[in-house]
């Protein structure tokens, strides 16, 4: 019989610790990904509630007070205002979350104690706008990742870039969105392909993070699927494993 190593038995206890089974496509589980500091997942109807607290599970059509953090870290998503709450929607079928393009928003709350020197993040959206706002991770200095008329990203950054991506951003669509930096890289991926590099950069940890941003301009009344947030900088190789499970279960 072949012995299971004590990394194997880690990993699994993760698992099962989570209160979730764990969710695999191709073989791969985000789980099996250093830094996975939250990961939420509308999909997942055992992690998903009307209210902040998590005690009324939400089905279609429903209000969304809270996505239960799936990392096991404890790190959930929570929205108790009932009038800034998404409604339980559809992406390809799989549950996802519709914004209304107002003030709709839902947060982690304040994760600048886990971040240092670096950031990843990968989501599924569908959007049908020219305009919108997907993450903000520090209101303060408008650090959000933003697509407007004069395009502009910010987040994790200390200053904005103004005009740095004209064509980068979709305006309709469903598409894997993903966002990795350190001190001296700062690439944004669409679908899997590296589409910007704006290396290097002085890197901003923020404050409250949250999504969409829709109390400033460019509000986003599309949808957004699953999300992982990483405290690290995720490698390459990494990277296309995440955007492979990403794409394989959303697209």
């Amino acid at each position: 019989m072949q012995r299971i190593t004590k990394p194997c038995t880690r990993l699994i206890k993760r698992m099962l610790g989570n209160g979730f089974l764990p969710q695999m496509h191709g073989g791969f589980s985000p789980l099996s990904v250093a830094g996975l500091y939250a990961w939420v997942d509308p999909s997942d109807s055992s992690s998903v509630f009307q209210d902040a607290l998590g005690v009324t599970p939400a089905t279609n059509g429903d209000p969304v007070g809270r996505l239960t953090d799936k990392s096991g870290n404890g790190r959930h998503a929570t929205q108790s205002d009932t009038t800034k709450k998404g409604t339980l929607s559809t992406i390809n079928s799989r549950a996802a979350i519709q914004w209304d393009g107002v003030d709709d928003t839902i947060s982690f709350g304040n994760l600048a104690s886990g971040f240092s020197i670096e950031a990843s993040i990968y989501l599924v959206a569908y959007v049908n706008q020219s305009g919108y706002n997907l993450f903000s991770s520090l209101e303060a200095n408008s650090s959000w990742w933003r697509h407007a008329s004069g395009v502009y990203i910010s987040a994790w950054r200390s200053a904005r870039v103004n005009g740095a991506i004209p064509t980068f951003m979709p305006t309709t669509g469903t598409h894997v969105f993903g966002l990795r930096c350190a001190t001296d890289v700062y690439k944004m991926n669409l679908n899997g392909t590296d589409s910007i590099d704006l290396s290097p950069y002085t890197f901003e940890r923020g404050d409250i993070y949250r999504f969409p941003y829709n109390e400033h301009a460019t509000p986003f009344n599309g949808k957004h699927g699953e999300l992982l947030l990483f405290n690290r900088c995720v490698s390459d190789v990494e990277q296309t494993q995440i955007v492979n499970y990403l794409t394989g279960k959303w697209l």
